[in-house]
């Protein structure tokens, strides 16, 4: 899930944001100028934020790089002031005090970081974003085989030891319900329909 990352130095503003309403307050003092990062253009992190503009009605700089590894040497040193970051690769930032989470993307707070805000707490009401997993079949697939291989994940998906490796890696478990295949494919519409309408926003077209 992407987080917005902002970087503990002092950095070419001047001050640090602890919280989103005031990492906002500073996009509507400069809007456009404000740079922010991502791990490249047309990323989950570069969706999520052309929808984080639209929903809090602010513009950044956007800076796109190649991947999380690029970028966060300079978040880490103020060089870009915040950024859109994958939670495996935000919690050791925010832990070593490199970097601070000031918000995640998920409907609720994650276990690992329980004292950081969701954006919707902060104030975007609805605003959702980020990466997910989940096991497809070809369309043509038996109806009973996908009930076959449906059972067989959620199996998997209930061992201890299982859920225990996916909270570890900052990850946020789906519940029973959605682990299903109807589910499932409603959520995969929502997302392409968000997707869609990120990219729209961002003037991204297929080549």
């Amino acid at each position: 899930m992407p987080e917005n990352l902002r970087s503990t130095r002092t950095n070419s503003e001047g001050q640090d944001q602890r919280t989103l309403a005031e990492f906002l307050t500073l996009l509507r003092a400069r809007p456009g100028e404000v740079m922010f990062a991502t791990p490249g253009n047309g990323s989950v992190a570069h969706l999520a934020l052309e929808l984080m503009m639209a929903a809090a009605n602010v513009r950044v700089l956007h800076v796109p790089y190649r991947g999380d590894s690029a970028m966060v040497p300079d978040l880490i040193s103020g060089t870009v002031v915040a950024g859109f970051v994958e939670r495996p690769s935000a919690l050791p930032l925010h832990r070593d005090g490199n970097a601070r989470i000031i918000a995640i993307s998920t409907p609720q707070r994650a276990p690992l970081v329980p004292d950081v805000p969701t954006f919707i707490e902060s104030g975007l009401a609805g605003f959702t974003a980020g990466s997910f997993g989940g096991l497809v079949a070809p369309a043509a697939t038996p109806a009973g085989v996908v009930a076959e291989l449906s059972a067989a994940m959620r199996a998997t998906l209930a061992e201890p030891e299982v859920q225990m490796r996916i909270v570890e890696l900052g990850a946020v478990m789906g519940s029973e319900e959605q682990r299903t295949p109807d589910c499932f494919a409603t959520f995969l519409r929502t997302e392409l329909e968000n997707a869609r309408r990120a990219a729209d926003l961002a003037g991204l077209r297929p080549t």
